[in-house]
């Protein structure tokens, strides 16, 4: 690797997380009776401190949920990884799919504002 590379990565934070890329191959009728399920199950992981963010993708700021969808998750290697995705109601039914990838985070900013008169936060 070139010197100025190394230079200029040296204190990248090198934040390893997991990405889900889930998707639907089944009808969204046939989703949405175990949308409660799948919402409990990441709620759990969050909890567990597993879930770092998920959510729906949508083309743009506004517009409908499409059905796709991301999941990031923290975990120690990919199996482990796996078996959090893997235990997704809609994926354990067959209802989605998903591709799984290693992002090691390097660059970027998170701004956490907290409020300590309410309790209130803010996260940018």
């Amino acid at each position: 690797m070139n010197e100025e590379i190394e230079a200029i990565g040296k204190n990248f934070y090198r934040k390893r997380l997991w990405v889900v890329m889930t998707r639907p191959v089944a009808p969204m009728d046939a989703i949405v009776p175990y949308l409660s399920d799948h919402l409990r199950y990441q709620i759990a992981l969050e909890k567990q401190g597993h879930l770092f963010a998920a959510g729906p993708l949508t083309p743009s700021a506004g517009d409908a949920i499409v059905g796709a969808g991301l999941i990031l998750l923290r975990a120690g290697n990919e199996e482990e990884a796996r078996h959090y995705a893997d235990g997704d109601p809609f994926h354990r039914l067959g209802l989605r799919t998903y591709d799984l990838f290693c992002w090691d985070i390097h660059e970027g900013r998170m701004t956490i504002s907290i409020d300590l008169s309410d309790s209130r936060f803010r996260l940018e």
